[in-house]
């Protein structure tokens, strides 16, 4: 039997877990650009406007936070 094809699927597997773990570090790179991109849009809302541009896009946010909630619980 030839083992010729034995080490490229081993190799195989090894460039299928790499690309994954890349597509994984670009999904939580995105997560954490959208995370600092909302912080730093309240800071700029809090210093153009006060704790009113703090405090109501926060509140905004509850329902629709509320909602993710829930379709995640369900599945």
């Amino acid at each position: 039997m030839d083992m010729s094809r034995h080490a490229s699927l081993a190799e195989a597997g090894k460039e299928a877990s790499a690309t994954e773990s890349r597509s994984e570090r670009g999904q939580a790179a995105l997560i954490l650009a959208m995370v600092a991109l909302g912080v730093a849009g309240l800071a700029v809302s809090g210093y153009f406007f006060g704790i009113v541009g703090v405090t109501l896009p926060i509140l905004a946010t509850v329902p629709v936070l509320f909602v993710m909630l829930v379709l995640i619980a369900r599945g």
